[in-house]
């Protein structure tokens, strides 16, 4: 019988934003795949990935060598643009409710301190 060999993994993900693509790759990813993709894409990404082969569908291939430039620049951001998006949401949740700490610890001034009576 022969050696079990390192699992081949395909992905189908839900995002499929550059930085999550580059990382899975550099990971060890086979293949990714749009979660959408059709069952014999699928089927054929199976196939290929199950000799050695790698499996990038061309609606990825743009941003994935647009995420290796970024990344290969010295002044590459510290942020990818999936991180930079909830960065922004977070930021402009807070902008509108102020921070999660600060209206947390508002209400805790606004309750009434209970009281405790020794008497019986």
């Amino acid at each position: 019988m022969p050696a079990p060999t390192a699992a081949t993994w395909l992905l189908l993900p839900a995002f499929t934003d550059s930085s999550s693509v580059h990382r899975a790759l550099e990971e060890g990813a086979a293949g990714f795949l749009t979660r959408d993709s059709r069952r014999c894409d699928v089927v054929d990404a199976v196939r290929a990935v199950a000799p050695g082969q790698s499996v990038v569908p061309p609606e990825l291939t743009g941003g994935l060598t647009d995420e290796i430039r970024m990344r290969r620049s010295e002044s590459a951001p510290a942020l990818s643009e999936r991180e930079h998006q909830v960065l922004d949401g977070t930021a402009r949740a807070w902008a509108f409710r102020g921070s999660p700490r600060s209206s947390a610890s508002a209400r805790a001034r606004s309750r009434p301190t209970p009281s405790v009576s020794t008497r019986n």
